[in-house]
């Protein structure tokens, strides 16, 4: 039985989201969280850490976020790594046609 702490990495390029994810886990002495602040250095970041889990917090229609879906089942050597995904609608506040969003 391995007596190493048990890792997340959580990924997201909003910042505010894997902080209330690191609070949340950091009661738990025996959890180490790692936050990556961007979805397109994840990978390499997974790739380093080997973490026992991943949390993709991201939007719904985030390019970046369904290709390292696509990598980490890709890769043979992270495979068994759990990843537990959590998305938000689109923010359709970024439109050019006004500054109206919509919140779920």
């Amino acid at each position: 039985m391995s007596t190493a702490p048990f890792s997340v990495v959580a990924v997201s390029n909003d910042a505010l989201r894997p902080e209330l994810l690191d609070r949340l886990l950091v009661d738990d002495n025996d959890c180490t969280v790692i936050v990556v602040e961007s979805v397109a250095r994840a990978y390499a970041k997974i790739r380093q850490v080997q973490p026992h889990l991943v949390v993709l917090l991201t939007n719904i229609d985030d390019v970046d976020a369904c290709q390292l879906l696509s990598m980490l089942h890709m890769d043979r050597g992270l495979r068994g790594i759990g990843v537990v995904t959590c998305a938000t609608a689109p923010d359709v506040g970024r439109s050019s046609r006004g500054s109206h969003r919509r919140q779920l």
